[in-house]
């Protein structure tokens, strides 16, 4: 073997190495880095949680939104006021029960010491969730 030929045989060699390690490390990298996306239940709860913040600041128009049907009605022109909840009010989710791009939701709606509860009906539309029925 002639001493030339030997330096170009390691250095194919080196360059194959540097070559797959880059491609390795490129495999690794090439991850989708996005944030994990809430569950179908994660952006349900949210939905109910909001439609009793919404009826708890009596802010009709924002709960409205939140239904399937959602339509322009009376209820658009009434105000919440600037500063917080009306009435101190919590919602105790009970059960999320998920079936294809509908779901169920039981819950109590806590208030001044009394719970009452609240079963809704959800339909997936457009990549969302809404209330289609309760």
């Amino acid at each position: 073997m002639v001493p030339g030929e030997l330096t170009r045989r390691t250095l194919g060699w080196a360059v194959a190495l540097i070559l797959a390690a880059a491609i390795v490390v490129g495999l690794l990298l090439w991850r989708p880095w996005t944030a994990d996306q809430p569950s179908d239940a994660e952006r349900i709860e949210e939905q109910v949680r909001g439609y009793v913040d919404d009826l708890a600041r009596i802010d009709y128009a924002s709960a409205q939104a939140r239904r399937c049907e959602a339509s322009g009605s009376s209820a658009a022109i009434v105000k919440p006021p600037a500063d917080g909840p009306v009435v101190s009010t919590t919602v105790a989710i009970e059960s999320i029960t998920v079936d294809g791009d509908t779901a169920t939701v039981d819950a109590a709606i806590e208030s001044s010491g009394t719970s009452m509860p609240l079963s809704l009906r959800f339909a997936r539309r457009d990549d969302r969730w809404c209330i289609s029925g309760g």
